[in-house]
């Protein structure tokens, strides 16, 4: 009993030192993505001020996608690399880059798609009936090409690697001992007040349990990299055909991406479970599953 009891309270408080080496990173992620972007709007509004080029020319678009691109990967990146240096001396999990992706990580990755398209819509619903504004609401400004472009790397890829090291990899995986479950919950809560949406809660929170899910499944951040941006990607798109085209092209592309990704979805399921073998010989930490 004296021995379980030592334990308990080691294990107590080696778990409240990682909550509390988060809370310092999130403190500054938070301190940071506020600084950086004021820095950044403050630039941008600067450069069009004194006229030196148009506000959608191709030069401004590239300049303020660069440096809202920068400003956003620093943001993430940065905290990364001050948790693990206030964690050099303590007990800390390193980032996981294994190459080692179970054959059937694109199963689980189609199974979390659905769920988040899913959850998007239901989000959607909820914040109609409580008056937020809906995309029917907003003024379309047609996008060119290279805005496409851009966004693709600002709102898909960037983010893709950016938030899956901070929420993931640093996260997800120093909280894996203490139960999967644990670091489920946890990582997926953060993730979805990280965006500072409340109208988006329901949707950034499910797609942070699909992400952690997908993490703990395939035990690499490569697969959470990979379902982040095609899913922030298909978003991207689905606000240029909005704004491009007619409302009808529109909800047709709504439409049938929904059919294809939710039926895709429903197949993966099926065949994860009469495919799965009972192995939770490692689901359990030390606060449980």
């Amino acid at each position: 009993m004296i021995f379980k009891s030592i334990e308990h309270k080691k294990n107590t408080l080696e778990y409240k030192s990682i909550m509390n080496r988060v809370a310092i990173s999130l403190i500054v992620f938070t301190v940071l993505i506020n600084v950086l972007y004021f820095l950044v709007f403050t630039l941008e509004y600067l450069i069009l001020d004194i006229n030196v080029m148009d506000e959608g020319s191709f030069a401004f678009t590239l300049i303020s996608c660069t440096l809202e691109a920068l400003a956003y990967a620093l943001s993430f990146i940065l905290p990364v690399v001050i948790y693990f240096l206030i964690s050099r001396n303590k007990p800390h999990r390193k980032l996981n880059f294994s190459f080692n992706i179970p054959k059937k990580s694109w199963l689980y990755m189609l199974v979390a798609l659905a769920m988040t398209r899913v959850a998007s819509y239901l989000n959607a619903i909820l914040v109609e009936l409580f008056s937020y504004p809906m995309y029917d609401e907003i003024e379309k400004i047609p996008m060119k090409p290279y805005e496409l472009v851009f966004n693709l790397l600002l709102v898909a890829l960037i983010p893709a690697v950016t938030e899956e090291l901070l929420f993931r990899g640093v996260i997800a995986e120093n909280l894996k001992p203490y139960g999967k479950g644990v670091a489920l919950i946890v990582s997926a809560v953060l993730f979805g007040f990280m965006h500072q949406n409340i109208s988006q809660l329901l949707y950034t929170s499910v797609a942070g349990l699909t992400l952690g899910y997908i993490y703990l499944k395939t035990d690499s951040l490569y697969g959470c990299m990979i379902f982040h941006f095609f899913n922030n990607a298909q978003s991207t798109v689905s606000e240029y055909i909005y704004n491009n085209f007619s409302d009808e092209s529109y909800y047709i592309f709504e439409t049938i991406s929904m059919l294809v990704i939710v039926t895709s979805g429903l197949v993966a399921l099926l065949l994860l479970i009469f495919t799965n073998k009972s192995n939770r010989s490692d689901d359990y930490g030390y606060y449980g599953k």
